[in-house]
């Protein structure tokens, strides 16, 4: 799952690069599967905002993907510093059902 998520948008990627790929898996019947989503981290801030902007709902395994920037909430004030800076540059991508 998610080298397919990786080969895909590196596929379509215009510039930039792909730091690392997260998608969540819960078992079900004694197999992992997908929950749906995960989470993208790329290179820099503008990497992930054209990404972002410019592969809105390609087509992956019968799912168009949605791409939206990662929010990060945390109590700590240095620490939602730090992460804020870090979501800059993820984002959570979800898969709409055909």
């Amino acid at each position: 799952m998610d080298e397919s998520l990786r080969k895909h948008l590196t596929e379509h990627m215009k510039k930039g690069s792909i730091l690392s790929v997260k998608v969540k898996k819960h078992l079900k019947n004694g197999k992992n599967v997908s929950m749906g989503f995960g989470f993208v981290e790329f290179d820099s801030p503008e990497t992930a905002t054209n990404v972002c902007k410019d592969l809105q709902g390609p087509v992956l395994d019968s799912h168009a993907l949605i791409l939206q920037p990662c929010n990060v909430k945390n109590d700590g004030q240095k620490q939602m510093t730090i992460e804020k800076d870090r979501s800059l540059t993820k984002l959570l991508i979800k898969k709409c059902c055909f």
